[in-house]
């Protein structure tokens, strides 16, 4: 979000309160915008494109063409504590107070 607004994540958690963040937070779950929305549009067309040229039977999808951050699909899955860690330690990048 502070990419979106241009400014650093500092400068933005100095201009709204964690529960405003939240909120964005949420609304950018139901109707994401920026890199990665952008990331589905262009990989809807490469899609599109190379389903135009394929042969029988073989069909592209979105998802073909995405690109893929982080962590292996077959990465472990997070047990509750290390959750818990992680978001901690998120929250004290953020300069937030875990109560």
């Amino acid at each position: 979000m502070a990419r979106t607004l241009g400014c650093t994540v500092r400068e933005l958690l100095a201009r709204i309160d964690s529960q405003e963040l939240t909120e964005w937070g949420i609304y950018y779950g139901l109707n994401p915008w920026g890199p990665e929305r952008a990331d589905l549009g262009a990989a809807t067309i490469a899609a599109t494109v190379a389903n135009c040229h394929a042969t029988k039977g073989h069909t592209f999808k979105p998802s073909d063409f995405l690109p893929r951050y982080g962590a292996p699909p077959e990465a472990e899955e997070k047990t509750p504590e290390q959750l818990k860690q992680l978001a901690m330690q998120t929250n004290a990048l953020m300069h937030g107070v875990f109560q």
